[in-house]
């Protein structure tokens, strides 16, 4: 799930980085997505959602839509109120 969410957000034409951090099943990684907004003064909105799951449960049911929705926002042209997205495995 993380390859899929960075791959479409750097197609989306976002800067996509990797944030690693020891969560409670071992090393995990954020996926950070910028894109700045248009305007003297654009603002900021931070969504995240985590796209982990537990071992041995259907994982979509978790927090998918959630995941889904921010690479729908991704897709968004820029504009004045631009998005600063995190998604983020290890709730």
């Amino acid at each position: 799930m993380r390859d899929l969410v960075l791959h479409h957000l750097k197609e989306c034409g976002w800067d996509v980085r990797l944030e690693g951090f020891n969560g409670s099943y071992g090393l995990a990684h954020n996926v950070i997505a910028e894109k700045r907004g248009i305007g003297d003064n654009p603002g900021i909105l931070i969504i995240r959602a985590h796209y982990d799951t537990v071992k041995g449960t259907p994982g979509a049911d978790d927090n998918g839509v959630a995941v889904a929705g921010i690479m729908r926002l991704g897709e968004l042209p820029e504009s004045q109120h631009m998005v600063g997205n995190i998604t983020r495995k290890g709730e």
